[in-house]
């Protein structure tokens, strides 16, 4: 396996179509436990973050390898909520998830939210530790998933 480097990364927002969304979690399906194709249908998702969400992504060779997407729309609770956060196995461990989640908290920061909360499978024990290294903390458990809360400071 080559190793990546930034220089081989754009990095962009709101700049994917729904059909780049579905291609890259269609391959990244597998690495969601259990399957993200077997919890929601695919397409309807990703036009739905398309329609009402804000994308932050990672780009290679014309591909979209990463993703973090959340919605920004709780103005009365002043609480943004990320969704997704998805990035393909050769990327992994290069540090694209976590810049990807640090532009998403910027962006709540500088809407002037209070919190941005997130779900991370229980067994997914390298998000869970990403997200408490920037700030989440652990406030709910639930069907399998922790539920994380950053306070936007």
């Amino acid at each position: 396996m080559r190793l990546m480097s930034s220089t081989d990364l754009t990095f962009e927002v709101d700049t994917a179509s729904a059909n780049d969304i579905e291609a890259h979690l269609s391959r990244c399906d597998r690495s969601f436990q259990p399957c993200l194709s077997s919890r929601v249908c695919l397409k309807a998702y990703a036009e739905k973050i398309r329609r009402h969400g804000v994308t932050f992504e990672a780009w290679a060779n014309g591909s979209l390898v990463g993703l973090v997407a959340g919605y920004f729309n709780d103005r009365a609770r002043r609480e943004a909520f990320l969704t997704n956060a998805s990035v393909e196995q050769e990327w992994r461990r290069h540090g694209v998830a976590t810049a990807l989640m640090s532009n998403a908290l910027t962006r709540a920061k500088d809407l002037d939210f209070l919190t941005v909360r997130t779900e991370v499978q229980h067994t997914n024990n390298a998000s869970r530790l990403m997200c408490l290294n920037l700030g989440f903390k652990i406030v709910e458990h639930h069907s399998g998933f922790l539920v994380m809360s950053c306070a936007c400071v």
